[in-house]
C-alpha cells in the first residue's frame, strides 16, 4: 500500500539517534560522525544496496 508518506534522511537519522542507548559509542576511525554513518546506511537501504529482512 502506497501512503505517499515522505521523509528526509535527516528525519531517519534523528529517529535512530533518539533510540540509541545512552553512551552508545560513535565511530572511532576516520572523519565520519555517527550521524554520517546512519545517514549513509539509510541511503543504502533506500537505494536498494542493503536488503532489509521482513
Amino acid at each position: 500500500m502506497d501512503t505517499d508518506a515522505t521523509f528526509k534522511i535527516g528525519d531517519v537519522v534523528d529517529a535512530v539517534e533518539r533510540e540509541l542507548p545512552t553512551g552508545c559509542p560513535g565511530p572511532t576511525r576516520g572523519e565520519m560522525t555517527r550521524r554520517d554513518v546512519i545517514a549513509q546506511m539509510a541511503r543504502d537501504i533506500l537505494d536498494g544496496e542493503i536488503r532489509t529482512q521482513s
